[in-house]
This record gives C-alpha cells, sequence and structure tokens, in this order.
C-alpha cells in the first residue's frame, strides 16, 4: 500500500526507528515479533499539503489536475491526513475590515509561573478553553505565553483580560497589544499597495 511502510519489531527497547523516520511518536514495550505499521509522509504528500495550505478551497479534483495525480489517490491522502491529525481545519480567511462588523483584534503576552508536572500545558489549556482566545503559543523570550484575542470592542477585550486572564493565580503579568491594521496572515495579503497610475512628465 502507498505510504504505508511494514516494520517488524523483536525486542523490547526504546525503538530508534521513529527517530530514524522523524515520526512525533514512541514505539515502546512492544511484544516480541510484533509487526507494525507506520504511515511514512512522502514529498507527493507535502505537495498536497502545500497547496492546501496556501487555498483549502481545492478540491481534490482541482489538486489531482495540477499534480498529475488521479483524483481517488489525492482523496485517499487527504483523508489519511485528517485521521493522522495533519489537516486539523478548513479554516477560510475573512477581511472583517471590509464589512459592517466590529471585530477588535488583540495580542496579549502573559508571564505565568508554570504548574509542577505538566510546565505550561495546564495553563494553556485553561486559557484556550474561552471562545475569546483564538490562538495559544508558548514563547521564548521576555514573556512566557502569547495569546490572540478577538471582541466586539476595546471595552470587551480589556475586559475579558482583566476578569479572565489577569486574576488567574498562575498568571503573573500581561500586557495588551491592540490590532490597529492587518496587512498581511498567513501568507494572505489583506490590503494591496495602491498603484500610482500618475505619468512623470518631462520638461
Amino acid at each position: 500500500m502507498r505510504g504505508i511502510t511494514r516494520f517488524a519489531v523483536s525486542k523490547l527497547a526504546i525503538c530508534p526507528l521513529p527517530l530514524a523516520l522523524n515520526l512525533p511518536f514512541s514505539l515502546c514495550h512492544l511484544p516480541f515479533n510484533m509487526l507494525i505499521y507506520v504511515w511514512v509522509i512522502t514529498m507527493n504528500d507535502i505537495e498536497i499539503l502545500e497547496l492546501l495550505d496556501k487555498d483549502s478551497a481545492l478540491t481534490a479534483a482541482d489538486i489531482a489536475v495540477m499534480l498529475g495525480k488521479s483524483e481517488d489517490e489525492v482523496k485517499a491522502i487527504i483523508d489519511r491526513c485528517k485521521a493522522e491529525g495533519i489537516i486539523v481545519g478548513n479554516k477560510v480567511m475573512i477581511n472583517w475590515r471590509k464589512t459592517d462588523r466590529e471585530l477588535v483584534t488583540a495580542l496579549i503576552e502573559l508571564k505565568v509561573t508554570p504548574q509542577f508536572g505538566r510546565g505550561f500545558d495546564q495553563i494553556a489549556e485553561r486559557f484556550y478553553q474561552y471562545d475569546q482566545v483564538k490562538s495559544v503559543y508558548l514563547m521564548s523570550g521576555t514573556y512566557d505565553l502569547a495569546l490572540q484575542i478577538e471582541g466586539k470592542n476595546l471595552n470587551e477585550v480589556a475586559l475579558f483580560v482583566a476578569e479572565k486572564l489577569a486574576p488567574m493565580e498562575a498568571v503573573v503579568s500581561t500586557a495588551t497589544h491592540f490590532v490597529l491594521k492587518k496587512y498581511k496572515e498567513d501568507g494572505i495579503m489583506f490590503e494591496e499597495a495602491e498603484k500610482d497610475d500618475r505619468q512623470v512628465m518631462l520638461f
């Protein structure tokens, strides 16, 4: 089967196979002589993922034509990537500035105290449960976590930070930065530069 590799594990150990293949899991304490099947991402799969990353509206038929593959083959790869958690959504980007909807975006820097035994993960989990929190990142540098928050107006975002985030016992300090204008996101231009069509007259 395409993309499936068959391996035999003949001893109990921390198997070096995932490290060699750069796989995101560890094969430990497997029974003797157990046959395992590992799905290996190929360059052809990467090409499909790159196309979907640029335009999530592409169908399997569109990609098949672009890459010279069969539609069934492309659809099988996409379905497998979804099952493996590689493709995790089909988000459409919207420039809300061109609509009547009021929307405010803010980037929040947080210094936090990591939890014993869980590090920053447990704190991050508490943050991303809120609908207002659109993104959560663990950062290096002068602060620990970065959050992207959306609200209807400045006051709603400020209240969310003051009432939901700042009072948490693990939060040491917060810094809020409101986004005034979005020019580009995930490789997509939101505001095209205006062309100057004026002609230069030389005398």
